[in-house]
């Protein structure tokens, strides 16, 4: 069998791009649409291995608007840098 061309594995990487930006739109408007309050959380642990922070990763606009907090100063930040808290246990 030969191997694809430099051209044909570009074609097909570009194709692959697209059906992954098409997934991510329709992931992300699900997400919206849902009625209920949806977020992606990452824990942060310590050298011991303890949960002490969270880092939210996603929100939808019902988490978002019950937070009070714009989107944009949620996502991507940790539960301490937004709220100069550590989670309790």
């Amino acid at each position: 069998m030969q191997k694809p061309s430099y051209k044909e594995l570009e074609k097909q990487n570009e194709l692959l791009n697209k059906s992954n930006l098409k997934l991510e739109n329709q992931f992300n408007d699900f997400l919206e649409n849902i009625p209920k309050m949806f977020k992606i959380v990452e824990l942060i642990y310590d050298k011991k291995g303890k949960a002490i922070d969270y880092l939210y990763c996603e929100a939808n606009s019902s988490f978002i608007e019950f937070m009070k907090v714009p989107k944009n100063k949620l996502v991507g930040k940790t539960c301490s840098e937004v709220f100069g808290l550590i989670p309790e246990e």
